[in-house]
């Protein structure tokens, strides 16, 4: 007997062939194109039968319910169809009627509802609802309505509504798995039942979800159609399945809490389903999760025995698909003989993209065009279909060219009856498709299933948007079918010719991560559902830790003699720096960058152990340190170029120039040691600056490191002075020296402390560049999806136990959907994993130190005295300064007045009518650093960029700036700007000069000539 992926947590039970995530796409099309090599000779027959299909498709117009004439009617990429996105996804959900008017009337007057074409399908009679309630909106948004306009609002309105409802039904088989079943009766299909529903973010959801498989599985059995033992294959309904829907915590990183759990449900649900002739199908997430869904498919097959009917999606996007396929095949012919494998071409497209982008990986996990995807998957149902009969394939797809493909090959490739295999569409797509795929050329019938989406209109919406991106897009058959302007032959393409003897990824138009900025590298990340990585950041923080515990700090303050000395170095340093070319400035700071890679382990280590950051708040902040790296460099060698020409009249030339101040101190803190540190010094060394910097008292071995990097690459040990970790030296450089500019990160009144002693200081003025923190807010209005707010919360207040100064401290929730949300909340702290020295897995460390601990005991203390402290996921921890999640639910608007640097989250409601008061509690707070908004409208949005505040983040986290893309600092309390990673930041560290020539000096102006 083989397993799959072996038993423990060691990544040498994995196989190699799983690891091709992050190979070159060419070398994956080219192993797609030798798979295919032996049945190339099959494709022109294949092709002429697809262009049968084709003809027939487009002279029968998309039907009532199908989706190819809504897409056709409003292109996903159009502002229509974005529009009619959003309405679908949230118009229903919304429970207010004040809320949900104020979102039709947005939505419904943003665009010009009128279609050029013919509409057909919905939009037959979807169209003219959408342009007369476009009409009437846009007048009373314009403020000049008549009589009539008003009167028929609602009931405008209303009829909208109802329209929505209508196209949800359309893509739902049923409410009820009752319901279903009685449809799939009276069409006479078969079926896999998809029942609706998010990932589940709490226990609770959870458990509910895996209530209602196991209501399905038992309405199910009795009914599972037309069994019929003399064919080979399983002629019943089926189930599928999400696992992150019955696994709150669905990751790799918690893979040792939550596998057993997980395993047991999928088991209980099998033992319902299987030996009652009902297949389950475990549906395919995202790339990250692949290893350990195919880890529970395992488990759950050696429980099974030899019950049969357990299944697996894969996805042909996946570049490891082809791989995947192979390893099943192999594990199913030694251990679970007949096991089903559902080829999808894949429909998390674009959420893949960009992660890869955000995390910074090598590569895409997926095929980056279309066609590329289209060859996968006929390597990879060639390779099942040959597999016959160890496993049952079943191949989902709406377009003619792979399913005319896939018949060919299995009429060819077996002598055997078109039975021991399946074809699939989505409900309500396809249907065209269907007809022609009824019957093979002889007659022989061709076992066809329906995927069935069974759910509440709620949750019908949300999944029709995401079938909408999937098969909606611009390059897909489903959408370009119907129109006449595309020739056949561009539709009918044979992927394997296309990339006959050439194998290089096509032109495609993305970038790959590392090049995902146009004037500078992307820094490299490291991917944590990775076992490899896993094992090896293990071994680096455990080495780190050793070290830190050894090693002890040294906190020694300068002296006066010191410190002058150090001075008079790095004032000769500096004068010869500063005569350096940009471009080399830019490119010791480059080298530096690289020393950071080169040294990702100790770094990392160090993080982990001596700052207590969680291995992925690690990787995030020594990503950034890089990207200030990158970026300054990038902006220096731009505007440190050529002098730039300014206007004026004939005969003078004007120019703008840029020279270092001198010598510039920065102090950075605790909470971000690495990066905020690396930040200010780099942007100060590239505008051609001497440094003195100051590190925190916390992380000096870290400190230590990176000074030690910044020489090896390059950066003269004279020109950058680690002034340590004791107070007491700042306070003599702020004193005793000359100081050119000083860029600090802290708090207000550390700030204040210092403009005070710049300001009485004698001779020049010393200019100060101050971020610092805020009591940060985010407004939850009821439009907001339930679950994506829940993740935003969690990630805004609680990552890095909110020792953040971007954290999350107060958000406002509307009171219509507070106690929902409020539960869910709840429930994912819960689920929080916390470790004063972090692991895998780990969501928050220790708070940083004893002094920071006890401050953050006096705050929740206070806002207890003043709210209610609906819970914490735990006691407070003394011994480990592990301070649990907290929400105080506090009266409106909350207490503004503190910045409490922990997770202490306060919960305030607002009635829907509230929402100008919460934007005036917000703007006259005095703080203005980070602002989130959770919501769907459009005029909220635009409402809350008016505020006062430097960042601003509507629908995503409000933490996790990166450098370039998000350039971060506020205003008011928090700060004086500009922001670090911006535009103007490295500008600030020089000053301008103006050069004005007269040319006509010498008598006249050539120019003129």
């Amino acid at each position: 007997m083989i397993h799959l992926l072996g038993r423990g947590p060691s990544a040498s039970s994995i196989s190699p062939a799983l690891s091709l995530e992050h190979v070159d796409e060419g070398i994956c099309v080219k192993r797609a194109c030798d798979r295919l090599a032996q049945v190339a000779h099959f494709h022109p027959k294949a092709l002429a039968l697809a262009d049968e299909w084709i003809h027939a498709i487009r002279k029968n117009p998309p039907g009532i319910g199908s989706i190819e004439g809504l897409t056709r009617a409003y292109p996903l990429n159009t502002p229509q169809g974005l529009a009619l996105m959003r309405l679908a996804e949230s118009a229903l959900r919304t429970p207010d009627s004040a809320t949900r008017g104020v979102l039709l009337a947005d939505l419904l007057s943003s665009v010009d509802w009128r279609v050029s074409a013919n509409p057909q399908g919905p939009a037959k009679w979807l169209a003219p609802l959408l342009e007369k309630a476009g009409q009437i909106e846009n007048h009373l948004a314009q403020g000049n309505p008549n009589i009539l306009d008003q009167l028929a609002d609602p009931i405008v309105q209303r009829s909208v509504l109802l329209g929505i409802e209508t196209l949800g039904g359309h893509f739902l088989y049923g409410q009820q798995i009752t319901d279903a079943m009685k449809q799939a009766s009276k069409a006479s299909e078969l079926c896999s039942f998809d029942m609706l529903g998010e990932g589940a973010r709490t226990e609770a959801d959870a458990n509910a979800c895996f209530q209602n498989y196991k209501a399905a599985a038992i309405a199910l059995q009795g009914h599972t159609g037309s069994v019929d033992s003399t064919h080979a294959s399983p002629r019943h309904h089926g189930l599928s399945i999400k696992l992150s829907a019955i696994c709150p915590r669905f990751e790799d990183s918690q893979r040792a809490s939550i596998l057993s759990t997980l395993v047991d449900r999928v088991t209980e649900l099998a033992q319902l389903c299987l030996p009652q002739n009902i297949a389950l199908t475990l549906d395919a997430e995202e790339n990250d999760r692949l290893i350990l869904t195919l880890e529970v498919l395992e488990e759950v097959a050696l429980r099974m025995g030899h019950s049969r009917g357990l299944g697996l999606a894969v996805q042909a996007y996946n570049k490891r698909s082809l791989a995947v396929i192979d390893h099943l095949v192999e594990w199913a012919k030694a251990v679970y003989p007949g096991l089903q494998i559902r080829l999808v071409k894949g429909a998390y497209w674009d959420t893949e993209i960009a992660h890869a982008q955000r995390e910074g990986y090598e590569t895409y996990p997926v095929f980056t065009s279309k066609i590329a995807t289209d060859l996968n998957y006929l390597a990879c149902a060639k390779t099942m279909l040959n597999a016959r009969p160890w496993i049952y394939p079943m191949f989902a797809t709406h377009n003619p060219t792979s399913a005319a493909v896939v018949l060919t090959y299995a009429r060819h490739l077996s002598t055997r009856a078109l039975d021991d295999f399946e074809f699939q569409r989505l409900h309500g797509m396809g249907e065209s498709l269907w007809q022609s795929l009824a019957a093979d050329e002889h007659g022989q019938q061709v076992t066809r299933r329906v995927y069935a989406p069974v759910g509440p209109f709620q949750h019908a919406l949300a999944y029709l948007v995401r079938r909408l991106l999937e098969n909606g897009a611009n390059s897909s058959f489903v959408h370009a079918v119907h129109d006449t302007n595309i020739l056949i032959s561009e539709l009918n393409t044979d992927p394997l010719t296309h990339f006959k003897n050439q194998w290089n990824a096509p032109d495609h138009g993305l970038v790959a991560p590392p090049q995902l900025f146009p004037d500078r590298e992307n820094s490299s990340g490291l991917n944590l559902n990775n076992r490899e990585a896993q094992l090896w950041f293990e071994t680096q923080v455990a080495a780190q830790h050793q070290h830190v515990a050894q090693t002890p700090a040294s906190t020694k303050p300068w002296t006066s003699a010191e410190l002058d000395a150090a001075w008079q170095g790095c004032k000769t340093a500096s004068t010869e720096w500063a005569s350096t070319p940009a471009a080399q400035r830019a490119e010791v700071l480059k080298k530096w960058a690289n020393e950071l890679q080169h040294h990702k382990g100790e770094i990392l280590g160090l993080l982990v152990s001596e700052a207590g950051k969680t291995w992925k708040d690690a990787i995030n902040e020594w990503r950034e340190a890089q990207d200030f790296l990158f970026h300054y460099a990038a902006e220096g060698v731009k505007l440190l170029g050529a002098p730039q020409a300014l206007p004026g009249p004939a005969g003078e030339l004007n120019q703008l120039l840029y020279k270092p101040r001198g010598i510039c101190l920065c102090v950075s803190p605790w909470n971000f040691p690495l990066a905020i540190l690396i930040g200010q010094i780099s942007a100060c060394l590239m505008g051609g600056n001497g440094v003195f910097a100051k590190a925190a008292p916390q992380t000096q071995r870290l400190t230590a490191l990176a000074f030690k990097l910044a020489h090896a690459a390059g950066v003269p040990t004279p020109l950058l002075v680690n002034l340590g970790a004791h107070t007491e030296s700042v306070q003599k450089a702020l004193a005793e020296l000359a100081l050119d500019g000083v860029f600090f990160t802290g708090s207000v009144a550390t700030a204040k402390t210092i403009q005070t002693q710049l300001l009485n200081k004698p001779g020049p003025i010393t200019p100060l560049v101050a971020e610092t923190g805020g009591v940060n807010c985010m407004i939850v209005d009821s439009t907001a999806l339930t679950e994506q707010a829940c993740d935003a919360i969690i990630q805004s207040a609680f990552g890095s136990a909110g020792q953040r100064c971007s954290a999350l401290r107060v958000v406002y929730v509307q009171k219509d959907i507070s106690h929902r949300l409020k539960s869910m909340v709840y429930g994912a702290m819960q689920l929080i994993q916390s470790h004063d020295l972090p692991k895998l897995g780990t969501d928050i460390g220790p708070i940083i130190d004893r002094p920071a601990y006890d401050h953050l005991k006096q705050g929740l203390a206070k806002l207890q005295a003043q709210g209610h402290l609906l819970g914490s996921t735990h006691d407070l921890q003394e011994s480990s300064l592990i301070f649990p999640p907290c929400i105080v639910e506090m009266p409106f608007p909350g207490d503004l007045s503190t910045e409490w640097f922990g997770p202490i989250l306060q919960w305030v409601e607002y009635k829907a009518d509230q929402f100008p008061e919460v934007c005036k509690a917000i703007s006259q707070s005095g703080w203005g650093l980070t602002l989130g908004l959770q919501s769907r409208l459009p005029s909220r949005a635009e409402a809350v960029s008016h505020l006062p505040v430097g960042n601003v983040y509507i629908n995503r986290p409000m933490t996790g700036a990166v450098v370039g893309s998000q350039p971060f600092g506020g205003r008011g309390l928090s700060g004086t700007g500009p922001k670090a990673g911006g535009f103007l930041s490295l500008q600030k560290t020089m000053y301008e000069q103006v050069i004005s020539n007269n040319l006509a000096s010498i008598g006249g102006v050539p120019d003129l000539y």
